[in-house]
């Protein structure tokens, strides 16, 4: 989001625009990409449309699409920053980025995820609220070639493991790893594990 432009919602125009950029960078069959959350939707949706210009693909905590409670958070989400501002969903992110022992442990992560909301525009954090509210990519997950590894928290409140394992089921020659005692956001968490998860499928 930070310093980005405003995308229309729609998770597919996420895909287009990760496309464009990484062209730039020069994209090659070499090139890993690893998404974690929002982010790994937006790359699930740029490799049903450009998967033959890149090489593996990591998934940690990622969902193709969102049952009717999935999608109604991200509706409640959405009304909040329209009503009240951007930083008034702190604390409801906090909970979806970690889990509750977490918080309890690391009370300051709910300021901390307040100083990052406040980065970011938002509209932008609308646009990508709804994009996620109106996301279904499973039905094409088969379509991807990419070799891939879906990464999940075992305490993932946002995109819950049986979300992860189905994009892993879908994915031919798809590989699951799921990390004990963790949430939504292993890279932040768990570095250290999230890191040993991936070290052999990325060499």
């Amino acid at each position: 989001f930070h310093g980005s432009e405003c995308i229309a919602p729609g998770i597919e125009g996420y895909g287009e625009r990760l496309a464009t950029v990484f062209a730039a960078g020069g994209l090659s069959r070499e090139t890993i990409v690893i998404g974690n959350g929002f982010g790994g939707t937006a790359c699930l949706a740029m490799a049903l449309s450009h998967g033959d210009a890149f090489g593996k693909l990591v998934l940690s905590d990622v969902a193709a699409g969102f049952p009717p409670e999935g999608r109604e958070a991200f509706e409640v989400m959405a009304g909040k920053v329209e009503a009240e501002g951007i930083g008034s969903v702190a604390t409801i992110s906090a909970n979806r980025v970690f889990h509750a022992a977490y918080l309890a442990a690391h009370p300051e992560a709910i300021e901390e995820r307040r100083q990052v909301l406040l980065g970011i525009k938002p509209e932008g954090f609308i646009a990508a609220c709804r994009s996620l509210m109106s996301a279904d990519l499973t039905p094409r997950l088969g379509e991807i070639r990419n070799p891939t590894l879906v990464v999940c928290g075992e305490l993932d409140a946002a995109t819950p493991p049986p979300l992860c394992k189905l994009i892993a089921d879908r994915i031919s020659g798809a590989t699951y790893i799921e990390l004990a005692g963790c949430g939504h956001c292993p890279p932040l968490e768990q570095p250290d594990a999230f890191i040993r998860a991936v070290a052999d499928f990325v060499s």
